[in-house]
């Protein structure tokens, strides 16, 4: 699907911004938005943009319309210029491509939404994490997911510090037995990530399914979650291996509402807003 526009500013505008957040010459910046766009290149963009209907901005389309576009175009980022999800909704929320991104805010009006911050407050879990919004606080996604800090408990990240998937929306807390005997792994958040049946591969789970569970039981301590620890993390991540998960759990979209809606302020609300099957990256 191609999105269209009144004219190349809007595009042009995005290539720049790619330019400075990603390090790419401009006309490279210019080629990757033309493909995110739906274009075979540039010059395709620039001689067929406005050959339909401007692509509604975000704010005039519905909640759900919204999201799935943004899952969609968080994928096709990831595909042509090669990022996790992670940065690909980062580079997502920078370009204004068909948002408009809010004022600067935080001290000297320095954060903008898709900065990288650090958290100076969650101690051994302070890690990089990305700029949602403000207004008396900065929001931000980070190993544990959403967390809500003021001004002056974060910092600009420096380079070498690049925000990762919140282990919190990754790796499975326990485990849950259902009456047929299929088991299913629940998040820290105990939302439903794999269902595992006996000789066959693990199933994705909708993040808001409600599963009836029989009897539960937990993998570590909720006080020593495993992102503290190399080891215990090698682990957790080990015991997913070892049952067959092989792809990121439906869980992990949410981050695309967590960081793209301002009013979006649980983890547990953004999977709300995930479409019951995962989108392509046509929408």
């Amino acid at each position: 699907m191609r999105y269209y526009f009144p004219n190349t500013t809007r595009p042009l505008n995005a290539a720049k911004s790619l330019k400075v957040i990603s390090g790419l010459k401009l006309s490279e910046a210019q080629e990757a938005i033309s493909r995110i766009c739906g274009y075979r290149d540039w010059h395709d963009l620039e001689q067929n943009c406005s050959g339909g209907p401007a692509s509604p901005l975000d704010h005039l389309l519905s909640q759900p319309r919204r999201t799935q576009r943004q899952l969609a175009l968080t994928a096709r980022i990831g595909k042509v210029l090669g990022l996790d999800l992670v940065q690909s909704v980062r580079t997502l929320a920078r370009i204004d491509l068909l948002h408009n991104q809010p004022e600067r805010f935080g001290p000297n009006r320095a954060y903008r939404l898709g900065d990288v911050v650090v958290d100076l407050a969650s101690g051994p879990d302070a890690a990089p994490g990305i700029v949602k919004s403000a207004d008396t606080a900065v929001a931000l996604t980070g190993p544990r997911g959403l967390a809500l800090r003021g001004q002056e408990e974060v910092r600009p990240a420096r380079p070498e510090e690049a925000p990762v998937a919140p282990y919190a929306l990754l790796l499975a807390y326990g485990v849950g037995t259902e009456a047929d005997g299929a088991r299913v792994l629940f998040s820290r958040d105990y939302l439903p990530l794999y269902r595992l049946r006996d000789g066959m591969a693990p199933e994705l789970c909708h993040p808001m399914d409600r599963i009836a569970y029989t009897s539960r039981e937990w993998f570590w301590a909720g006080d020593r979650p495993p992102w503290r620890s190399r080891t215990l993390l090698r682990r957790e991540k080990a015991r997913l291996s070892e049952m067959g998960v092989v792809q990121p759990p439906r869980l992990i979209d949410a981050l695309v509402p967590l960081v793209m809606e301002p009013g979006v302020q649980s983890l547990e609300r953004a999977a709300e807003l995930l479409p019951e099957f995962a989108p392509q990256t046509s929408p």
